[in-house]
């Protein structure tokens, strides 16, 4: 493909995708990973349509499989794929997978158009991100999981859940796609930085912090601040970040 330029249309419409030269494709996807699979991760940042629902199909007609190398092809149609319909059997399988932290059964599901989001109660994103579970949090977002469900019993979502229990790698993860800081749960008003100060989630503290997060936000059950919390829990290297933040602030104004 030297000196070559890839062309990627729509199947459906003709309209094309983007064309990339191979110094182009030598910028964008690693040379140690040149399969189908890596292609539609980037593709996935033009197109908005999930990895998972994408076919590329070559000029003969074949689908490329996901480990098979798109750097010998000139020419490549696109084929975006509806979601498959959910049914409850379906999203508890789903649920199940991404809390048992089985990543390759996940992977599965989705490539088979799952709906990420699962169906009524049944959230599996919540539950991966409840249990630290990144390779599946990650897989999830992938699929366009929505970073801000929330349990409704509790309005408990993925950031408060991670927040809580100190899952530093999926609070970064879950920030990096959108997911609301301040966003608190329904039943106690409070905030994952509330509920990661109360817990002495020092980092997990930081990375709000660093993030915006209301650092005054009060739970609308006890009128308990983050500060307040981790202070009535003993977690003073908590509180001594929060001083040192304040500190920063004032020498800043």
């Amino acid at each position: 493909m030297a000196g070559m330029t890839l062309r990627i249309r729509m199947m459906a419409s003709g309209e094309e995708v983007c064309a990339i030269s191979l110094a182009e494709i030598d910028m964008l996807i690693s040379a140690s990973d040149r399969s189908t699979s890596a292609l539609e991760q980037y593709l996935q940042s033009l197109i908005d349509v999930p990895r998972f629902r994408q076919r590329l199909v070559c000029e003969d007609c074949t689908v490329l499989e996901d480990a098979a190398r798109f750097d010998t092809f000139e020419q490549l149609m696109l084929v975006s794929l509806p979601l498959a319909p959910n049914s409850a059997e379906q999203a508890s399988e789903l649920e199940q997978a991404a809390r048992n932290n089985n990543a390759r059964k996940v992977e599965e599901m989705l490539h088979a158009c799952q709906e990420p989001n699962g169906l009524g109660a049944v959230i599996p994103l919540i539950e991966a991100a409840d249990r630290g579970h990144q390779v599946c949090v990650r897989l999830l977002l992938d699929a366009r999981a929505d970073a801000n469900a929330a349990r409704p019993d509790t309005g408990a979502t993925p950031l408060v859940l991670a927040a809580y229990n100190g899952h530093l790698e999926v609070i970064h993860t879950l920030l990096e796609e959108g997911a609301d800081k301040d966003k608190a749960t329904t039943v106690t008003g409070a905030t994952p930085l509330c509920l990661a100060a109360r817990n002495g989630h020092l980092e997990v503290v930081r990375a709000l912090l660093e993030e915006g997060a209301g650092k005054d936000t009060a739970r609308t059950d006890t009128g308990a601040t983050p500060l307040f919390a981790a202070a009535e829990t003993g977690h003073m290297e908590v509180c001594l970040l929060y001083t040192s933040d304040a500190a920063d602030e004032h020498r800043d104004v």
